[in-house]
Order: structure tokens, then sequence, then C-alpha cells
């Protein structure tokens, strides 16, 4: 079966998700940018999904949460990320859901 590159070349349109994106292919992960989450990261054959809030303080949906929660039940690694950081002031921010 050939497979299809699900992987994006170009940057999202979104600010916030371009930032992550060019945050992401420099240390070396492909991404894909097709819908929810926000994105499918790969590298060396492991997956992560992110999905990308404005602020640290905008919080996931309830779909987008229970959606994630059960994807992390079947063991694959989710996250939320927000440019703004909360740890650091100013670092941006990647959250196990």
């Amino acid at each position: 079966m050939k497979q299809t590159n699900p992987v994006g070349k170009r940057a999202p349109r979104n600010r916030f998700e371009a930032e992550l994106f060019q945050l992401m292919k420099s240390d070396g992960w492909e991404l894909t940018k097709r819908g929810f989450p926000d994105f499918a990261c790969f590298r060396n054959g492991e997956l992560i999904l992110v999905e990308v809030k404005p602020k640290r303080s905008h919080r996931l949906k309830r779909a987008q949460y229970r959606l994630m929660l059960a994807l992390a039940q079947q063991g694959v690694k989710c996250f939320r990320w927000a440019p703004d950081g909360g740890f650091t002031p100013g670092t941006p921010t990647i959250e196990h859901v």
C-alpha cells in the first residue's frame, strides 16, 4: 500500500499556530495541519498531538478536552500549547493534556 505524506510544507496562517509550527520544525518534527487537533507531529517514529491556544489562560473546549483525554488514555501523547508561557514569563509552554 502506497503511503501518502501527511506532512505540511507551509506554516499555518494563524500566527500562534505558525509560531508552534516553526518551533517544532526547528526541533526536527514533521507536522501536519488538517483540523483537530491543530497539529499531529512526527519525529523518529513518535507521534504527538498538539492543540494551540492563543493564551495560556484559554482552555480546551469541552469536546477537545474529552477527545484528547480519550486519546491520551490510549497512549497517544496529547498537549496544549500557548505562546505566552506560564511557568516563566514570555516562555512558550507546552502542557500535557
